[in-house]
């Protein structure tokens, strides 16, 4: 491989805020969309914060239609093909990634078979194999460390 000229380019908008699970009504305004669906482990659907992020997704006129609380801490293909198979049933039009690393390469991955269809490793592996545009996805990272809510990339245990 020849890596004579090589591109990198990261369009992400990265809100911070002590509180902002909250409050970011205006971020919700903007997508006008309201269906979200929730991806996160098992301790943040029994701690309370998304019971949270559910209120403040009311608040904006907006609905949780789903939760995907299954994420393990090193996220598998099947993990990701369920996630999105949930995603689709909900009726969801976003996704919203809460947690580390693995919830977010979960809820990116799920994404692009929510949103294109196809098989994540025969049709996704690589890069520059994104062909349309995938549905919003809002990541709401609770560690630092990974900077998967920054990035295009995700690793998933095949």
């Amino acid at each position: 491989m020849n890596l004579d000229f090589y591109q990198f380019h990261l369009n992400t908008k990265i809100l911070f805020q002590a509180g902002i699970l909250q409050n970011f009504q205006n971020e919700l305004e903007q997508l006008k969309l309201r269906k979200y669906f929730l991806v996160c482990d098992p301790y943040f659907a029994e701690n309370g914060v998304a019971a949270k992020l559910k209120q403040s997704l009311s608040a904006a006129g907006c609905e949780l239609v789903g939760i995907f609380s299954e994420v393990p801490p090193n996220s598998e293909l099947k993990v990701v093909e369920r996630c999105s198979e949930q995603a689709k049933l909900s009726g969801a039009e976003v996704m919203i990634a809460l947690g580390g690393g693995s919830s977010m390469d979960t809820a990116k991955t799920a994404n692009i078979l929510f949103s294109l269809g196809g098989d994540l490793v025969e049709d996704y592996s690589g890069t520059q194999t994104l062909g349309e545009p995938l549905l919003p996805l809002i990541a709401i990272p609770t560690t630092a460390g990974t900077g998967s809510e920054v990035t295009a990339v995700a690793v998933i245990l095949d």
